[in-house]
Protein backbone atom coordinates (compact mmCIF):
# COMPACT_ATOMS: atom_id res chain seq x y z
CA UNK A 1 0.00 0.00 0.00
CA UNK A 2 1.21 3.51 -0.86
CA UNK A 3 1.43 5.45 2.41
CA UNK A 4 3.15 8.69 1.49
CA UNK A 5 4.41 10.58 -1.56
CA UNK A 6 6.85 13.50 -1.28
CA UNK A 7 7.76 15.66 -4.28
CA UNK A 8 10.33 18.48 -4.45
CA UNK A 9 11.19 20.72 -7.40
CA UNK A 10 9.21 18.58 -9.82
CA UNK A 11 7.88 20.50 -12.86
CA UNK A 12 5.67 23.20 -11.22
CA UNK A 13 5.69 21.67 -7.75
CA UNK A 14 8.20 23.15 -5.30
CA UNK A 15 7.15 20.91 -2.42
CA UNK A 16 4.36 18.40 -1.96
CA UNK A 17 3.75 15.86 0.79
CA UNK A 18 0.69 13.60 0.45
CA UNK A 19 -0.54 11.02 2.95
CA UNK A 20 -2.57 8.14 1.46
CA UNK A 21 -5.00 5.94 3.34
CA UNK A 22 -6.64 2.55 2.82
CA UNK A 23 -9.85 2.18 0.84
CA UNK A 24 -10.99 4.60 -1.88
CA UNK A 25 -9.30 7.98 -2.23
CA UNK A 26 -10.66 10.42 -4.81
CA UNK A 27 -8.58 13.24 -6.27
CA UNK A 28 -10.29 16.21 -7.92
CA UNK A 29 -9.34 19.62 -9.26
CA UNK A 30 -9.86 21.94 -12.18
CA UNK A 31 -8.52 20.95 -15.60
CA UNK A 32 -4.90 21.98 -15.93
CA UNK A 33 -4.38 22.18 -12.19
CA UNK A 34 -1.70 19.50 -12.36
CA UNK A 35 -3.34 16.17 -11.52
CA UNK A 36 -1.14 14.53 -14.15
CA UNK A 37 1.91 15.63 -12.14
CA UNK A 38 0.88 13.15 -9.45
CA UNK A 39 0.86 10.32 -12.00
CA UNK A 40 4.17 11.49 -13.43
CA UNK A 41 5.80 11.41 -9.99
CA UNK A 42 4.45 7.92 -9.25
CA UNK A 43 5.61 6.69 -12.67
CA UNK A 44 9.14 7.80 -11.79
CA UNK A 45 8.90 5.80 -8.57
CA UNK A 46 7.90 2.81 -10.72
CA UNK A 47 11.06 3.14 -12.80
CA UNK A 48 10.01 5.23 -15.79
CA UNK A 49 12.68 7.18 -17.63
CA UNK A 50 13.54 10.67 -16.39
CA UNK A 51 14.52 13.83 -18.30
CA UNK A 52 15.86 17.26 -17.44
CA UNK A 53 12.56 19.03 -18.24
CA UNK A 54 11.04 17.39 -15.14
CA UNK A 55 13.23 19.53 -12.88
CA UNK A 56 11.66 22.82 -11.82
CA UNK A 57 13.21 25.88 -13.50
CA UNK A 58 16.14 27.18 -11.46
CA UNK A 59 16.47 24.02 -9.34
CA UNK A 60 19.54 21.79 -9.37
CA UNK A 61 17.58 18.59 -9.02
CA UNK A 62 14.17 17.09 -8.41
CA UNK A 63 13.44 14.61 -5.60
CA UNK A 64 10.53 12.17 -5.46
CA UNK A 65 10.11 9.65 -2.66
CA UNK A 66 7.35 7.21 -1.79
CA UNK A 67 6.81 5.07 1.27
CA UNK A 68 5.11 1.68 0.90
CA UNK A 69 3.74 -0.80 3.39
CA UNK A 70 4.78 -4.25 2.13
CA UNK A 71 2.61 -6.19 4.55
CA UNK A 72 0.41 -7.55 1.74
CA UNK A 73 3.05 -7.59 -1.01
CA UNK A 74 5.14 -10.66 -0.34
CA UNK A 75 6.69 -10.73 -3.82
CA UNK A 76 8.38 -7.34 -3.45
CA UNK A 77 9.32 -8.03 0.19
CA UNK A 78 10.99 -11.34 -0.77
CA UNK A 79 12.91 -9.70 -3.62
CA UNK A 80 14.21 -6.92 -1.38
CA UNK A 81 15.16 -9.34 1.39
CA UNK A 82 17.01 -11.58 -1.04
CA UNK A 83 18.93 -8.50 -2.21
CA UNK A 84 19.78 -7.45 1.35
CA UNK A 85 17.74 -4.24 1.06
CA UNK A 86 14.97 -5.16 3.52
CA UNK A 87 15.42 -6.64 7.00
CA UNK A 88 13.54 -9.80 7.96
CA UNK A 89 10.90 -8.12 10.12
CA UNK A 90 10.83 -4.82 8.22
CA UNK A 91 7.53 -3.94 6.52
CA UNK A 92 8.06 -0.35 5.32
CA UNK A 93 9.96 0.47 2.17
CA UNK A 94 11.17 3.92 1.03
CA UNK A 95 11.74 4.41 -2.70
CA UNK A 96 13.50 7.57 -3.89
CA UNK A 97 14.35 9.05 -7.29
CA UNK A 98 16.56 12.06 -7.94
CA UNK A 99 16.70 13.82 -11.32
CA UNK A 100 19.46 16.35 -11.92
CA UNK A 101 19.11 19.43 -14.11
CA UNK A 102 21.35 17.80 -16.74
CA UNK A 103 18.94 14.87 -17.08
CA UNK A 104 20.81 12.29 -15.04
CA UNK A 105 18.87 10.28 -12.48
CA UNK A 106 19.46 7.89 -9.61
CA UNK A 107 17.19 5.44 -7.81
CA UNK A 108 17.31 4.23 -4.21
CA UNK A 109 15.37 1.67 -2.18
CA UNK A 110 15.83 2.13 1.57
CA UNK A 111 18.78 4.36 0.60
CA UNK A 112 20.45 1.51 -1.29
CA UNK A 113 21.29 2.51 -4.91
CA UNK A 114 19.50 0.29 -7.45
CA UNK A 115 19.23 0.11 -11.24
CA UNK A 116 16.07 1.14 -13.08
CA UNK A 117 15.57 -2.47 -14.13
CA UNK A 118 15.65 -3.64 -10.53
CA UNK A 119 13.39 -0.76 -9.48
CA UNK A 120 10.84 -1.76 -12.14
CA UNK A 121 10.94 -5.38 -11.01
CA UNK A 122 10.54 -4.43 -7.34
CA UNK A 123 7.66 -1.98 -7.86
CA UNK A 124 5.69 -3.87 -10.51
CA UNK A 125 3.63 -5.76 -7.87
CA UNK A 126 3.01 -2.57 -5.84
CA UNK A 127 0.95 -0.29 -8.08
CA UNK A 128 -1.21 -0.66 -11.17
CA UNK A 129 -1.97 2.57 -13.02
CA UNK A 130 -5.03 2.49 -15.24
CA UNK A 131 -5.40 5.56 -17.43
CA UNK A 132 -6.70 6.24 -20.89
CA UNK A 133 -3.37 5.40 -22.48
CA UNK A 134 -1.80 2.80 -20.27
CA UNK A 135 -3.24 -0.27 -18.56
CA UNK A 136 -0.06 -2.25 -18.57
CA UNK A 137 -0.81 -4.49 -15.59
CA UNK A 138 -3.98 -5.87 -17.14
CA UNK A 139 -2.68 -6.07 -20.71
CA UNK A 140 0.15 -8.38 -19.72
CA UNK A 141 -0.61 -11.99 -20.60
CA UNK A 142 1.04 -13.21 -17.38
CA UNK A 143 -1.40 -11.22 -15.25
CA UNK A 144 -4.43 -12.24 -17.33
CA UNK A 145 -3.47 -15.88 -16.84
CA UNK A 146 -3.07 -15.32 -13.11
CA UNK A 147 -6.53 -13.71 -12.88
CA UNK A 148 -8.18 -16.75 -14.48
CA UNK A 149 -6.16 -19.24 -12.42
CA UNK A 150 -7.06 -17.46 -9.18
CA UNK A 151 -10.72 -17.25 -10.18
CA UNK A 152 -10.80 -20.99 -10.93
CA UNK A 153 -9.12 -21.81 -7.62
CA UNK A 154 -5.97 -23.10 -9.30
CA UNK A 155 -3.36 -20.78 -7.77
CA UNK A 156 -1.55 -23.62 -6.03
CA UNK A 157 -1.48 -25.82 -9.14
CA UNK A 158 -0.42 -22.85 -11.31
CA UNK A 159 2.54 -22.26 -8.99
CA UNK A 160 3.39 -25.96 -9.13
CA UNK A 161 3.33 -25.83 -12.94
CA UNK A 162 5.66 -22.82 -12.90
CA UNK A 163 8.09 -24.62 -10.61
CA UNK A 164 8.00 -27.79 -12.70
CA UNK A 165 8.58 -25.79 -15.88
CA UNK A 166 11.47 -23.89 -14.33
CA UNK A 167 13.13 -27.07 -13.01
CA UNK A 168 12.51 -28.89 -16.29
CA UNK A 169 14.05 -26.12 -18.39
CA UNK A 170 16.98 -25.65 -15.99
CA UNK A 171 17.70 -29.38 -16.12
CA UNK A 172 17.49 -29.32 -19.92
CA UNK A 173 19.98 -26.45 -19.97
CA UNK A 174 22.36 -28.50 -17.85
CA UNK A 175 21.96 -31.46 -20.22
CA UNK A 176 22.58 -29.22 -23.26
CA UNK A 177 25.64 -27.73 -21.62
CA UNK A 178 27.04 -31.14 -20.72
CA UNK A 179 26.30 -32.54 -24.19
CA UNK A 180 28.08 -29.59 -25.76
CA UNK A 181 30.95 -30.05 -23.36
CA UNK A 182 30.94 -33.77 -24.12
CA UNK A 183 31.68 -33.06 -27.78
CA UNK A 184 34.99 -31.63 -26.67
CA UNK A 185 35.46 -34.44 -24.16
CA UNK A 186 34.79 -36.97 -26.90
CA UNK A 187 37.91 -35.83 -28.75
CA UNK A 188 39.80 -35.86 -25.47
CA UNK A 189 38.56 -39.37 -24.71
CA UNK A 190 39.75 -40.61 -28.09
CA UNK A 191 43.18 -39.09 -27.50
CA UNK A 192 43.38 -40.56 -23.99
CA UNK A 193 42.49 -44.04 -25.23
CA UNK A 194 45.11 -43.78 -27.97
CA UNK A 195 47.78 -42.63 -25.51
CA UNK A 196 46.86 -45.31 -22.98
CA UNK A 197 46.93 -48.06 -25.60
CA UNK A 198 50.33 -46.93 -26.77
CA UNK A 199 51.83 -46.64 -23.28
CA UNK A 200 50.19 -49.79 -21.95
CA UNK A 201 51.68 -51.76 -24.86
CA UNK A 202 55.05 -51.16 -23.22
CA UNK A 203 53.87 -53.24 -20.23
CA UNK A 204 56.29 -51.18 -18.17
CA UNK A 205 56.53 -52.28 -14.57
CA UNK A 206 57.36 -50.06 -11.60
CA UNK A 207 61.08 -48.98 -11.64
CA UNK A 208 61.70 -51.07 -14.78
CA UNK A 209 63.29 -48.15 -16.62
CA UNK A 210 65.91 -47.63 -13.90
CA UNK A 211 66.75 -51.35 -13.93
CA UNK A 212 67.00 -51.52 -17.73
CA UNK A 213 69.13 -48.36 -17.80
CA UNK A 214 71.47 -49.97 -15.27
CA UNK A 215 71.59 -53.27 -17.21
CA UNK A 216 72.42 -51.35 -20.38
CA UNK A 217 75.31 -49.55 -18.76
CA UNK A 218 76.71 -52.87 -17.47
CA UNK A 219 76.35 -54.76 -20.76
CA UNK A 220 77.72 -51.93 -22.90
CA UNK A 221 80.79 -51.58 -20.58
CA UNK A 222 81.23 -55.30 -19.72
CA UNK A 223 84.83 -55.71 -20.92
CA UNK A 224 85.97 -52.48 -19.27
CA UNK A 225 84.27 -53.48 -16.03
CA UNK A 226 85.89 -56.92 -16.05
CA UNK A 227 89.34 -55.49 -16.78
CA UNK A 228 89.07 -52.83 -14.10
CA UNK A 229 87.86 -55.21 -11.38
CA UNK A 230 90.55 -57.72 -12.30
CA UNK A 231 93.22 -55.04 -12.06
CA UNK A 232 91.96 -54.02 -8.64
CA UNK A 233 91.87 -57.64 -7.45
CA UNK A 234 95.44 -58.16 -8.55
CA UNK A 235 96.48 -55.11 -6.58
CA UNK A 236 94.73 -56.47 -3.53
CA UNK A 237 96.71 -59.72 -3.88
CA UNK A 238 99.94 -57.73 -3.57
CA UNK A 239 99.19 -56.75 0.02
CA UNK A 240 101.22 -59.68 1.51
CA UNK A 241 103.79 -57.33 3.08
CA UNK A 242 101.00 -55.56 4.95
CA UNK A 243 99.65 -58.91 6.15
CA UNK A 244 103.19 -59.77 7.33
CA UNK A 245 103.29 -56.50 9.22
CA UNK A 246 100.15 -57.53 11.00
CA UNK A 247 101.84 -60.77 12.12
CA UNK A 248 104.94 -58.92 13.32
CA UNK A 249 102.90 -56.46 15.37
CA UNK A 250 101.14 -59.32 17.09
CA UNK A 251 104.49 -60.58 18.44
CA UNK A 252 105.22 -57.38 20.33
CA UNK A 253 104.47 -57.92 23.99
CA UNK A 254 103.40 -54.46 25.02
CA UNK A 255 100.10 -53.11 26.19
CA UNK A 256 100.62 -49.51 25.12
CA UNK A 257 97.38 -47.92 24.08
CA UNK A 258 98.73 -46.53 20.81
CA UNK A 259 100.14 -49.93 19.87
CA UNK A 260 96.86 -51.66 20.66
CA UNK A 261 95.00 -49.10 18.55
CA UNK A 262 97.43 -49.52 15.63
CA UNK A 263 97.07 -53.32 15.71
CA UNK A 264 93.24 -53.07 15.81
CA UNK A 265 93.07 -50.57 12.95
CA UNK A 266 95.40 -52.66 10.79
CA UNK A 267 93.35 -55.80 11.39
CA UNK A 268 90.17 -53.89 10.58
CA UNK A 269 91.70 -52.51 7.39
CA UNK A 270 92.78 -55.97 6.27
CA UNK A 271 89.34 -57.33 7.08
CA UNK A 272 87.71 -54.60 4.96
CA UNK A 273 90.12 -55.35 2.15
CA UNK A 274 89.12 -59.02 2.33
CA UNK A 275 85.45 -58.02 2.18
CA UNK A 276 86.11 -55.77 -0.77
CA UNK A 277 87.94 -58.61 -2.53
CA UNK A 278 85.01 -60.98 -2.08
CA UNK A 279 82.49 -58.37 -3.30
CA UNK A 280 84.57 -57.52 -6.32
CA UNK A 281 84.87 -61.20 -7.28
CA UNK A 282 81.09 -61.60 -7.07
CA UNK A 283 80.61 -58.47 -9.15
CA UNK A 284 83.16 -59.66 -11.72
CA UNK A 285 81.66 -63.11 -11.93
CA UNK A 286 78.17 -61.76 -12.80
CA UNK A 287 79.47 -59.53 -15.60
CA UNK A 288 79.24 -61.21 -18.97
CA UNK A 289 80.00 -60.00 -22.43
CA UNK A 290 76.72 -60.78 -24.21
CA UNK A 291 76.15 -58.81 -27.46
CA UNK A 292 72.72 -60.39 -27.98
CA UNK A 293 71.46 -59.39 -24.52
CA UNK A 294 72.91 -55.92 -25.07
CA UNK A 295 70.91 -55.59 -28.29
CA UNK A 296 67.73 -56.67 -26.54
CA UNK A 297 68.22 -54.27 -23.62
CA UNK A 298 69.16 -51.46 -26.00
CA UNK A 299 66.02 -52.08 -28.04
CA UNK A 300 63.83 -52.03 -24.95
CA UNK A 301 65.52 -48.88 -23.63
CA UNK A 302 65.11 -47.07 -26.94
CA UNK A 303 61.45 -48.08 -27.04
CA UNK A 304 60.80 -46.63 -23.57
CA UNK A 305 62.78 -43.43 -24.23
CA UNK A 306 61.02 -42.98 -27.58
CA UNK A 307 57.58 -43.34 -26.01
CA UNK A 308 58.50 -40.90 -23.21
CA UNK A 309 59.80 -38.37 -25.72
CA UNK A 310 56.66 -38.68 -27.84
CA UNK A 311 54.43 -38.06 -24.82
CA UNK A 312 56.72 -35.32 -23.52
CA UNK A 313 57.35 -36.89 -20.15
CA UNK A 314 60.36 -38.18 -18.27
CA UNK A 315 60.88 -41.94 -18.82
CA UNK A 316 60.75 -42.47 -15.07
CA UNK A 317 57.22 -40.93 -14.97
CA UNK A 318 55.58 -43.22 -17.54
CA UNK A 319 53.83 -45.41 -14.95
CA UNK A 320 52.43 -42.46 -12.98
CA UNK A 321 51.42 -40.77 -16.26
CA UNK A 322 49.43 -43.85 -17.25
CA UNK A 323 47.62 -43.70 -13.91
CA UNK A 324 46.75 -40.02 -14.45
CA UNK A 325 45.38 -40.74 -17.91
CA UNK A 326 43.25 -43.55 -16.50
CA UNK A 327 41.80 -41.25 -13.81
CA UNK A 328 40.96 -38.57 -16.38
CA UNK A 329 39.30 -41.12 -18.63
CA UNK A 330 37.29 -42.40 -15.66
CA UNK A 331 36.03 -38.88 -14.91
CA UNK A 332 34.89 -38.47 -18.51
CA UNK A 333 33.02 -41.77 -18.33
CA UNK A 334 31.41 -40.66 -15.05
CA UNK A 335 30.33 -37.42 -16.74
CA UNK A 336 28.51 -39.46 -19.38
CA UNK A 337 26.69 -41.31 -16.63
CA UNK A 338 25.71 -37.94 -15.12
CA UNK A 339 24.27 -36.81 -18.46
CA UNK A 340 22.13 -39.90 -18.68
CA UNK A 341 20.80 -39.33 -15.16
CA UNK A 342 20.01 -35.67 -15.93
CA UNK A 343 18.25 -36.67 -19.15
CA UNK A 344 16.08 -39.08 -17.19
CA UNK A 345 15.37 -36.35 -14.60
CA UNK A 346 14.43 -33.86 -17.33
CA UNK A 347 12.12 -36.40 -18.95
CA UNK A 348 10.36 -37.03 -15.62
CA UNK A 349 9.99 -33.29 -14.96
CA UNK A 350 8.52 -32.79 -18.42
CA UNK A 351 6.07 -35.64 -17.82
CA UNK A 352 4.97 -34.16 -14.48
CA UNK A 353 4.73 -30.68 -16.02
CA UNK A 354 2.49 -31.88 -18.85
CA UNK A 355 0.33 -33.86 -16.43
CA UNK A 356 -0.27 -30.91 -14.09
CA UNK A 357 -0.62 -28.49 -17.01
CA UNK A 358 -3.38 -30.62 -18.49
CA UNK A 359 -5.27 -30.54 -15.18
CA UNK A 360 -4.76 -26.78 -15.01
CA UNK A 361 -6.03 -26.34 -18.56
CA UNK A 362 -9.14 -28.37 -17.78
CA UNK A 363 -9.99 -26.17 -14.79
CA UNK A 364 -9.33 -22.97 -16.73
CA UNK A 365 -11.73 -23.97 -19.47
CA UNK A 366 -14.26 -25.12 -16.89
CA UNK A 367 -14.40 -21.68 -15.23
CA UNK A 368 -13.78 -19.41 -18.22
CA UNK A 369 -17.49 -18.87 -18.93
CA UNK A 370 -18.28 -17.92 -15.33
CA UNK A 371 -15.34 -15.51 -15.33
CA UNK A 372 -16.41 -13.92 -18.62
CA UNK A 373 -20.05 -13.65 -17.46
CA UNK A 374 -18.95 -11.92 -14.24
CA UNK A 375 -16.79 -9.41 -16.16
CA UNK A 376 -19.58 -8.77 -18.69
CA UNK A 377 -21.99 -8.00 -15.84
CA UNK A 378 -19.53 -5.42 -14.56
CA UNK A 379 -19.02 -3.96 -18.03
CA UNK A 380 -22.77 -3.62 -18.47
CA UNK A 381 -23.18 -1.86 -15.14
CA UNK A 382 -20.39 0.49 -16.20
CA UNK A 383 -22.32 1.54 -19.30
CA UNK A 384 -20.84 -0.87 -21.84
CA UNK A 385 -24.10 -2.69 -22.51
CA UNK A 386 -22.93 -4.84 -25.41
CA UNK A 387 -19.54 -5.64 -23.96
CA UNK A 388 -18.28 -9.19 -24.24
CA UNK A 389 -15.18 -10.87 -22.82
CA UNK A 390 -13.67 -13.95 -24.44
CA UNK A 391 -10.79 -16.03 -23.10
CA UNK A 392 -8.54 -17.10 -25.95
CA UNK A 393 -6.46 -20.27 -25.50
CA UNK A 394 -3.43 -20.82 -27.70
CA UNK A 395 -1.32 -23.97 -27.56
CA UNK A 396 2.04 -22.89 -26.26
CA UNK A 397 4.45 -24.46 -23.80
CA UNK A 398 5.51 -21.93 -21.16
CA UNK A 399 5.70 -21.44 -17.40
CA UNK A 400 1.90 -21.05 -17.52
CA UNK A 401 1.40 -24.59 -18.84
CA UNK A 402 0.49 -26.01 -22.22
CA UNK A 403 -1.33 -22.91 -23.40
CA UNK A 404 -1.26 -19.12 -23.29
CA UNK A 405 -4.32 -17.28 -22.02
CA UNK A 406 -5.40 -13.94 -23.41
CA UNK A 407 -8.47 -11.82 -22.74
CA UNK A 408 -10.26 -10.58 -25.86
CA UNK A 409 -12.93 -7.89 -25.62
CA UNK A 410 -15.84 -7.02 -27.89
CA UNK A 411 -17.60 -3.66 -27.48
CA UNK A 412 -19.47 -3.69 -30.79
CA UNK A 413 -21.26 -6.79 -32.13
CA UNK A 414 -20.19 -5.82 -35.66
CA UNK A 415 -16.53 -6.39 -34.78
CA UNK A 416 -14.76 -9.51 -33.65
CA UNK A 417 -13.30 -9.71 -30.13
CA UNK A 418 -9.82 -8.16 -30.01
CA UNK A 419 -6.88 -7.90 -27.65
CA UNK A 420 -7.24 -5.58 -24.67
CA UNK A 421 -4.50 -3.46 -26.22
CA UNK A 422 -6.55 -2.88 -29.37
CA UNK A 423 -10.03 -2.17 -28.04
CA UNK A 424 -11.75 1.21 -27.71
CA UNK A 425 -9.62 3.91 -26.19
CA UNK A 426 -10.30 6.47 -23.50
CA UNK A 427 -12.72 6.05 -20.64
CA UNK A 428 -14.44 3.06 -22.22
CA UNK A 429 -11.19 1.13 -22.21
CA UNK A 430 -10.48 2.11 -18.62
CA UNK A 431 -13.95 0.97 -17.53
CA UNK A 432 -13.42 -2.42 -19.17
CA UNK A 433 -10.21 -2.82 -17.21
CA UNK A 434 -12.05 -1.69 -14.10
CA UNK A 435 -14.65 -4.42 -14.60
CA UNK A 436 -11.91 -7.04 -14.88
CA UNK A 437 -10.16 -5.63 -11.83
CA UNK A 438 -13.35 -5.87 -9.75
CA UNK A 439 -13.96 -9.50 -10.67
CA UNK A 440 -10.27 -10.39 -10.21
CA UNK A 441 -10.08 -8.64 -6.83
CA UNK A 442 -12.41 -11.23 -5.33
CA UNK A 443 -9.78 -13.93 -5.71
CA UNK A 444 -6.55 -12.05 -6.44
CA UNK A 445 -4.50 -9.87 -4.13
CA UNK A 446 -4.33 -6.71 -6.23
CA UNK A 447 -1.67 -4.01 -5.94
CA UNK A 448 -2.63 -0.44 -5.17
CA UNK A 449 -4.80 0.74 -8.04
CA UNK A 450 -4.59 4.26 -9.49
CA UNK A 451 -7.32 5.20 -11.97
CA UNK A 452 -7.12 8.30 -14.12
CA UNK A 453 -10.62 9.46 -15.13
CA UNK A 454 -12.28 6.06 -15.23
CA UNK A 455 -15.54 8.00 -15.42
CA UNK A 456 -14.68 10.03 -18.52
CA UNK A 457 -17.62 10.26 -20.92
CA UNK A 458 -20.21 9.07 -18.42
CA UNK A 459 -22.41 10.73 -15.87
CA UNK A 460 -25.46 10.29 -13.66
CA UNK A 461 -26.29 6.72 -12.79
CA UNK A 462 -23.25 5.23 -14.55
CA UNK A 463 -20.87 7.54 -12.72
CA UNK A 464 -22.52 6.62 -9.44
CA UNK A 465 -22.17 2.93 -10.34
CA UNK A 466 -18.47 3.42 -11.08
CA UNK A 467 -18.05 5.07 -7.70
CA UNK A 468 -19.85 2.21 -5.93
CA UNK A 469 -17.71 -0.36 -7.71
CA UNK A 470 -14.56 1.53 -6.81
CA UNK A 471 -15.68 1.62 -3.19
CA UNK A 472 -16.30 -2.12 -3.34
CA UNK A 473 -12.87 -2.63 -4.89
CA UNK A 474 -11.38 -0.47 -2.14
CA UNK A 475 -12.40 -3.04 0.46
CA UNK A 476 -9.80 -5.41 -1.04
CA UNK A 477 -7.11 -3.01 -2.18
CA UNK A 478 -6.07 0.62 -2.01
CA UNK A 479 -7.79 2.59 -4.80
CA UNK A 480 -6.76 6.12 -5.80
CA UNK A 481 -9.08 7.65 -8.40
CA UNK A 482 -8.58 10.92 -10.29
CA UNK A 483 -12.08 11.98 -11.28
CA UNK A 484 -14.19 14.77 -12.77
CA UNK A 485 -17.47 13.15 -11.71
CA UNK A 486 -18.98 14.56 -8.50
CA UNK A 487 -20.90 11.28 -7.99
CA UNK A 488 -17.56 9.41 -7.83
CA UNK A 489 -15.81 12.07 -5.75
CA UNK A 490 -18.61 12.00 -3.18
CA UNK A 491 -18.27 8.26 -2.62
CA UNK A 492 -14.56 8.43 -1.81
CA UNK A 493 -13.60 7.61 1.75
CA UNK A 494 -10.78 10.15 1.44
CA UNK A 495 -10.81 13.23 -0.78
CA UNK A 496 -7.80 15.19 -2.07
CA UNK A 497 -7.98 18.40 -4.12
CA UNK A 498 -5.37 19.62 -6.62
CA UNK A 499 -4.96 23.41 -6.69
CA UNK A 500 -2.91 25.55 -9.05
CA UNK A 501 -2.06 28.99 -7.72
CA UNK A 502 0.41 31.34 -9.46
CA UNK A 503 1.82 28.47 -11.52
CA UNK A 504 2.36 26.42 -8.35
CA UNK A 505 0.53 23.12 -7.85
CA UNK A 506 -0.43 21.83 -4.41
CA UNK A 507 -2.61 18.97 -3.18
CA UNK A 508 -4.61 19.19 0.04
CA UNK A 509 -6.90 16.82 1.98
CA UNK A 510 -10.50 17.99 2.33
CA UNK A 511 -12.69 17.96 5.42
CA UNK A 512 -16.50 17.76 5.15
CA UNK A 513 -17.11 21.46 4.49
CA UNK A 514 -14.27 21.66 1.99
CA UNK A 515 -15.65 18.55 0.23
CA UNK A 516 -19.06 20.18 -0.11
CA UNK A 517 -17.44 23.26 -1.64
CA UNK A 518 -15.39 21.13 -4.06
CA UNK A 519 -18.41 19.02 -5.07
CA UNK A 520 -20.40 22.22 -5.65
CA UNK A 521 -17.62 23.46 -7.95
CA UNK A 522 -17.66 20.18 -9.84
CA UNK A 523 -21.46 20.44 -10.23
CA UNK A 524 -21.72 24.09 -11.21
CA UNK A 525 -18.27 25.25 -12.21
CA UNK A 526 -17.42 28.81 -11.20
CA UNK A 527 -21.06 29.79 -10.52
CA UNK A 528 -21.41 28.17 -7.10
CA UNK A 529 -24.69 28.97 -5.36
CA UNK A 530 -26.37 27.88 -2.18
CA UNK A 531 -28.49 25.60 -4.30
CA UNK A 532 -25.44 23.80 -5.70
CA UNK A 533 -23.98 23.61 -2.18
CA UNK A 534 -27.19 22.03 -0.93
CA UNK A 535 -27.10 19.55 -3.80
CA UNK A 536 -23.45 18.81 -3.03
CA UNK A 537 -24.35 18.26 0.63
CA UNK A 538 -27.17 15.93 -0.39
CA UNK A 539 -24.87 14.09 -2.82
CA UNK A 540 -22.28 13.55 -0.09
CA UNK A 541 -24.92 12.45 2.44
CA UNK A 542 -26.54 9.99 0.00
CA UNK A 543 -23.14 8.64 -0.98
CA UNK A 544 -22.40 7.76 2.63
CA UNK A 545 -25.83 6.24 3.20
CA UNK A 546 -25.88 3.87 0.24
Amino acid sequence: MLKQLTVQNFIIVSHLNIQFEKGLTTITGESGAGKSILLGAINLILGHRASSDLVSPGANQSNISAEFDLKDCQKTADLLRESGILDTNQKLCLIRRTISADGGSRAFINETPVTLKFLQEATQPLINICDQNDNQHLTEIDNQTQFLDNYSGQTKRANLVKDLYKNWKNTEKKVSYLLEENKTLSDRRELLNYQLDELQELSLSENEFNQIENDHRRLSNAKQLIDTTQEVLESILTLDEIRLCDSKLSTINDSDQNLESARANLKSALSLVDDAERDLKRFRDQIVIDPESLMQVESRLNLIIGAAKKHRIDPTQITSHVQQLQKELQKIDQANTGIEELQEEAAQLEKNFLKESQKLSTERKKYQKDFCDAVEDQMSSLGIKQGKLVVSFKEEISSHGIESVEFLVQTNPNFKPASLKKIASGGEQTRIFLGIQIVAAKTTKMPSLILDEADVGVGGTTADTIGRLLLQLGSNTQVICITHAPQVAAIGQNHLRVIKDNSETTIEPLDKDMRIEELARMLAGADITEKTRDYAHTLLKEANLK
